[in-house]
C-alpha cells in the first residue's frame, strides 16, 4: 500500500475534527484532539492497496481512546471511516503485529488466518457523518476563500518551488485524453475500452476508471496522483498560474520568517549584525561576507528568509502567505493552512 502523503492525511484530522468537535492537543502529546468529556483521538490515514489491507501504522503510545481510521481510495475519496474503542480493541489490533504496532488487516477482506484479529466490539462506522460533512461543507469551496480573521492571522513567507505542484484538469474529450496522457507520462499506464460506442478509460495498474471531472496531480518527485472531485481538490490545494498548484496545509519546515532590505541602513543592520559589523551598501545593494553562506548580496526588495523550524536561512524572495490556523500534525511538529497573501 502507498504511504498516505501529507496533504492528504492533514484532510483526514480535519475532517475527524470537524466531527468530533473538542481541541486540537499540543504538538507534545501523541494523540491529536481532545474531547469534552476528557477523552483523546488519536486519526491515522492510508491509501487503499489494489489487493487487501494488510498496512502497518506505527503506534508507539496507546494514551488516547478512541481512534480513528479514515481511508482513501487513489482518486482522494473516503471509502472507509472507522472509530475504534481503543480498551475494547487494543487486544485484536496488536494481535498479528511487533511492538504494538497497528495493522489494520479488518478494515477489508481478508485472508483467512488473519480475520481473528478484527475486533468484536468497540468499532463504530462513521463513514456517513465524514461523507455529510464533505458534502455539506465543502460544496461551495470552489467559489470561496477562507475568512481573514482580525487578530487570528499570522504572515509568513514561503519558497513556492519547494512545494509547488502540476495538475490536470480531465474533461473527457479526446483532445483531453492526449493531454492527460503526456500528463501522466510514464508514471502511469493506461487502458482503453470501447462500451457502447464510448470509451472506457482505466489504470493499467489498479483497473481504476478515470473519468470525465477528474483531476490528477504530480508532485515535484514526478508522482501522480487522482483526484475525484473539484471539490476535494479545492480541499487540499491552492490553484496559481500556468496549472500548478501548492498543498492548502503545509509543516513548519516550509515556513520562513521575512527580513527585507529596503536600501536603508537600519534594515542592513537587522539583517547582517549577527553575521558582523563589516557590512557596506554599494549603489543600493547590501553587501557583507558569512562563514556559513558565503558572500551575501542585497537589492532593495531582497530578503533574509530564516526557516522557523530549523533556523536556516536563505537570501533572495520568497512568496508571502497568510497562516490561518495551527495544528498537531503526528505528535511531533505543526500543520498550518496557508492562504496565498
Amino acid at each position: 500500500m502507498d504511504n498516505i502523503d501529507t496533504a492528504m492525511e492533514s484532510f483526514a484530522k480535519i475532517l475527524v475534527k470537524e466531527y468530533y468537535g473538542g481541541e486540537w492537543l499540543l504538538p507534545s502529546d501523541y494523540a491529536d484532539i481532545k474531547l469534552k468529556d476528557g477523552k483523546k483521538v488519536k486519526v491515522k490515514a492510508q491509501y487503499e492497496s489494489s489487493l487487501y489491507i494488510q498496512t502497518r501504522m506505527s503506534v508507539d503510545n496507546w494514551d488516547f481512546d478512541l481512534l480513528a481510521v479514515i481511508l482513501f481510495n487513489k482518486k482522494g475519496e473516503v471509502i472507509k471511516a472507522l472509530e475504534f474503542d481503543t480498551q475494547k480493541t487494543k487486544k485484536g489490533l496488536t494481535k498479528y503485529c511487533d511492538k504494538d504496532s497497528l495493522v489494520l488487516s479488518f478494515i477489508k477482506d481478508v485472508p483467512e488466518e488473519m480475520a481473528e484479529a478484527r475486533p468484536n466490539e468497540g468499532v463504530k462506522n462513521i463513514i456517513r457523518e465524514i461523507q455529510n460533512i464533505i458534502d455539506s461543507e465543502l460544496k461551495n469551496l470552489p467559489d470561496m476563500l477562507p475568512e481573514k480573521k482580525t487578530g487570528m492571522i499570522s504572515y509568513y513567507y514561503i519558497i513556492i518551488e519547494d512545494i509547488e505542484c502540476k495538475y490536470f484538469y480531465y474533461d473527457g474529450t479526446e483532445e483531453s485524453l492526449k493531454k492527460l496522457y503526456e500528463f501522466a507520462g510514464a508514471s502511469k499506464a493506461f487502458t482503453c475500452e470501447d462500451n457502447c460506442g464510448g470509451k472506457i478509460i482505466k489504470f493499467l495498474d489498479d483497473n481504476e476508471e478515470v473519468k470525465a471531472g477528474d483531476y490528477f496531480i504530480k508532485d515535484g518527485y514526478n508522482r501522480l496522483f487522482h483526484i475525484l472531485t473539484k471539490q476535494v481538490f479545492n480541499e487540499i490545494f491552492i490553484t496559481l498560474e500556468d496549472n500548478k498548484c501548492i498543498p492548502r496545509h503545509i509543516h513548519d519546515d516550509y515556513l520562513w520568517n521575512c527580513t527585507e532590505f529596503d536600501g536603508t541602513e537600519k534594515t542592513a543592520e537587522d539583517i547582517a549584525y549577527e553575521f558582523g559589523d563589516d557590512y557596506e551598501i554599494n549603489d543600493g545593494v547590501l553587501c557583507f561576507e558569512t562563514e556559513e553562506y558565503g558572500d551575501v548580496e542585497l537589492a532593495k526588495g531582497d530578503c533574509m528568509l530564516t526557516n522557523s523550524e530549523s533556523g536556516e536561512k536563505i537570501f533572495g524572495r520568497g512568496y508571502s502567505v497568510y497562516i490561518l490556523s495551527q495544528r498537531s500534525a503526528g505528535g511531533h511538529s505543526s500543520y498550518n493552512e496557508i492562504e496565498l497573501a
